[in-house]
């Protein structure tokens, strides 16, 4: 049997948002379903946007916001169990891009609805 591991990936960015703003942002489009929430500090959900870019099964996903006087700092952590050794590494790799570019998106996506409310 080979063995397997729990990969782990988390990245964290400012975002110029209050943190109400941000907690309805991540609500609205979350990329699974959500497993538990405590309001407008952290949220945990099964990722379903996974499928047919990653080789297994089971994603868990969380959000923790972090309230700052700039703004809040949302940090995003995902989880992927049961991974093969010889994959750790490249699967490791796919998945920080994907924290890091859902990061981005999130950042611009609520920096264009503040200059479109302004």
């Amino acid at each position: 049997m080979n063995p397997v591991a729990t990969l782990v990936v988390a990245a964290s960015r400012m975002l110029g948002s209050a943190p109400a703003r941000v907690w309805d942002a991540l609500r609205r489009e979350l990329p699974g379903e959500e497993t538990h929430a405590e309001e407008g500090a952290v949220l945990r959900f099964r990722h379903t946007g996974t499928r047919g870019w990653l080789p297994f099964g089971a994603v868990d996903g969380e959000y923790r916001l972090e309230p700052s006087p700039s703004g809040t700092r949302l940090t995003y952590t995902l989880r992927a169990a049961g991974i093969p050794e010889r994959m750790q590494g490249v699967l490791r790799r796919r998945l920080e891009g994907y924290v890091d570019a859902s990061l981005s998106a999130r950042s611009l996506s609520l920096s264009a609805a503040s200059r479109g409310r302004a």
